[in-house]
Order: structure tokens, then C-alpha cells, then sequence
């Protein structure tokens, strides 16, 4: 496999830039000096990116869901996640903090609740939920703090039918790096059954369609995992990038991305067509939630 040791010295420490909800934009690749791996540079396993630590910051798998899914199965999987419509309003991990401004309550006084006007909403485009299960911060009274998203109650033959998808990531995972993999399981082991995503490493399934996210560091999963993404559609544009470390990855249907989401990292702006992001994780916490 193809691998790049990055060095110290190459990090950058811009605190403009490397602050939650920055946003990046594409003139920022050339500016801060980003290298974007594609598939020319990857040999015909893929690429690696090892930190100056030599703990792994990305292994990109070019093709490897090709020998597990059929073209079939792509295709109605990119027909399914394509109607993602949840709402970026409130999520400022993708939008950036600076867009979201206090709401206003029904007296005419600002709350202490924000989100972005739905002006800068439908101006940026792109939707995002979450499919499986998840760990909420605060619950609604009498509700559970783990349960089933609201897309997958509202969607249950959607959800079935992501299954075999779901199970040809996490082969993908267990065979390719069966050490992070067991890792992973061990903890997932620990969540009751019903919160899993079946018999795989995932609790959960993030779904963005469109969406750039802003600089931000995944601090809902669980922190011995990696970051497990695929992407479907096509588009130009959009690389995931950690900017710390100059380094970023445009990766295609087919192709299977482990990243350390415990850095700071983004996504470049969508030049153009259309681009479903699919990031499957484990939620942390969810051996202490509470049962029915």
C-alpha cells in the first residue's frame, strides 16, 4: 500500500484555521499547501497517511466495497440515502459556528438556543440524519436517553433494506484491519443487542448529502474507533482534509476510508454535482444507557 509519513515540521498550528466551525474553501488547498490524495497516487490496494507519531491518521481502501457489494446493490443503496432531508440548522459541526445566531422565543426575546437562519440553510444547501441508534444528551421527558433515530422509526423499510450494505462496510473493516476492528468490538460488545446495528461494529450510520463540513473533531464517538466513511454518487470536489497535517482524501464510490475523526478535520466546497457521504461509527456511552 501506498504510504506517506508526514512530518512534524509540515504541521500547521494556525489557530484561524484549526478552531471548531472554521470553514474551508477552495482556494485554501493551494493556500495552506493540502495535498489531496486521489487515485493516481494510491498503488492497487490504496493509500496510508501515518502522523509523526506513526499512529495512522487515514487508510483509504481504493475499490474494496467493489468485491462485496454488486453494482445493484450500489446503486439502490445511492437511491435510498439520496433522501436524506434532515435539517443543517442546528449542526454547527457542518455549517460553522459563526453561521447559527440565537433564536428568537414566541415573547420576542432571544433564547439561548441557536441556529442558522433558514436563509443561510437553504443558500448553502445539503441535508444530514442519522440512521440506527444514538445516545441523546437531553432526552425529552419519559423518553429514553438511547434509542432508535427518528429516521430509522420513520423509515423502518429503509433502514432494512441498508442492511446487507451496512454488513459489506463492516466486512470490509474486519478483514482489512482486524486489530482496530477487534478493538472496536470489544466496547460494542458491551451496548445491548437492540442498540446495535446488527451483529457489526456500528451503533450508528451518519448520513450528509452535500454538505461541507466545517473544521470540527468527532467527539461523540466512541475514542478507541476510527471513523469508517464511503461515499456515493458523483461530484467534483469536496475532499475530507485534515488540516493540521496538510493532507486530504477525495474518495470514490467503492472505496472504503478509515480516518482518525479524533483530529481536527473538514471537507473542501462541492464544485458541483452530488456527493452522499455515509460515516458509520460507534456511539460512546451507549454500554450505560438506560433500559426499558
Amino acid at each position: 500500500m501506498q504510504q506517506q509519513w508526514i512530518k512534524a515540521n509540515q504541521l500547521l498550528n494556525d489557530p484561524t484555521i484549526l478552531k471548531v466551525g472554521a470553514r474551508l474553501f477552495t482556494t485554501d488547498e493551494k493556500r495552506l499547501g493540502i495535498r489531496v490524495i486521489t487515485h493516481k497516487d494510491c498503488d492497487d490496494i490504496g493509500f496510508i497517511a501515518c502522523k509523526p507519531d506513526r499512529s495512522i491518521l487515514f487508510v483509504l481502501l481504493k475499490g474494496a466495497l467493489l468485491d462485496v457489494l454488486s453494482e445493484t446493490e450500489f446503486d439502490s443503496t445511492y437511491e435510498l440515502l439520496r433522501t436524506v432531508s434532515g435539517d443543517l440548522s442546528n449542526r454547527p459541526d457542518i455549517i460553522g459556528e459563526k453561521m447559527r445566531m440565537p433564536t428568537i422565543r414566541k415573547d420576542g426575546v432571544a433564547s439561548n438556543f441557536n441556529m442558522a437562519p433558514r436563509a443561510v440553510v437553504d443558500a448553502m444547501g445539503g441535508n444530514s440524519d442519522l440512521l440506527g441508534f444514538y445516545k441523546y444528551k437531553n432526552p425529552a421527558p419519559g423518553v429514553l436517553d438511547c434509542a432508535p433515530t427518528a429516521w430509522t422509526t420513520g423509515e423502518p423499510a429503509l433502514y432494512g433494506d441498508l442492511q446487507g450494505f451496512i454488513c459489506g462496510v463492516d466486512q470490509v473493516y474486519r478483514t482489512f484491519l482486524p486489530t482496530q476492528y477487534q478493538t472496536q468490538m470489544a466496547y460494542v460488545r458491551s451496548i445491548p443487542p437492540e442498540l446495535r446495528i446488527g451483529e457489526t461494529a456500528f451503533t450508528t450510520l451518519y448520513v450528509l448529502k452535500n454538505a461541507p463540513t466545517a473544521v470540527h473533531k468527532d467527539k461523540f464517538d466512541y475514542a478507541k474507533s476510527f471513523g469508517v466513511m464511503v461515499t456515493l454518487g458523483d461530484w467534483k470536489g469536496n475532499a475530507i482534509v485534515w488540516p493540521k497535517y496538510r493532507i486530504g482524501v477525495d474518495y470514490r464510490p467503492g472505496d472504503v476510508l478509515f480516518g482518525d475523526v479524533h483530529e481536527f478535520h473538514s471537507n473542501l466546497p462541492l464544485l458541483s454535482g452530488e456527493r452522499v457521504s455515509c460515516v458509520f461509527f460507534v456511539r460512546t456511552g451507549m454500554h450505560a444507557c438506560s433500559r426499558s
